[in-house]
């Protein structure tokens, strides 16, 4: 496996079968959060020595088709959270034009840098 995927994997939202592979925990704000600091990640990660931008790509293939469509594929609206904290995110960032994502991180926040060095293993703060 190659540096770039190993890294890539180290991502708290990036498994061996997906680019989006996340687990809500049914609170609204709590996975709101986690959804926009997922989306800080991302663009961090693909402007960090220039990685590959289809990242954003292949996490949207990977969202769930209600999340993008409106239409609920599940019951629960609550799990659709992540994702719409990661989209809004990233849509912010394409207007505004000058969102950094180090800026973003509150304190204790892991960043980019903070995962490359893991093991992959841990959780985000």
């Amino acid at each position: 496996m190659n540096k770039k995927r190993k890294d890539l994997l180290k991502l708290p939202f990036v498994s061996e079968k997906s680019c989006w592979d996340v687990t809500p925990t049914g609170d609204c704000l709590k996975d709101s959060a986690t959804g926009s600091r997922y989306g800080m990640l991302a663009l961090e990660y693909i402007r960090m020595d220039n990685r590959n931008s289809a990242l954003l790509a292949w996490c949207i293939h990977g969202i769930p088709k209600g999340a993008i469509t409106g239409m609920k594929q599940t019951s629960d609206v609550h799990n659709l959270q992540i994702e719409l904290g990661f989209l809004s995110f990233i849509a912010k960032a394409a207007v505004s034009g000058n969102v950094n994502p180090k800026e973003q991180y509150e304190a204790g926040q892991k960043t980019v840098a903070d995962f490359l060095a893991s093991n992959g293993n841990e959780a985000p703060v």
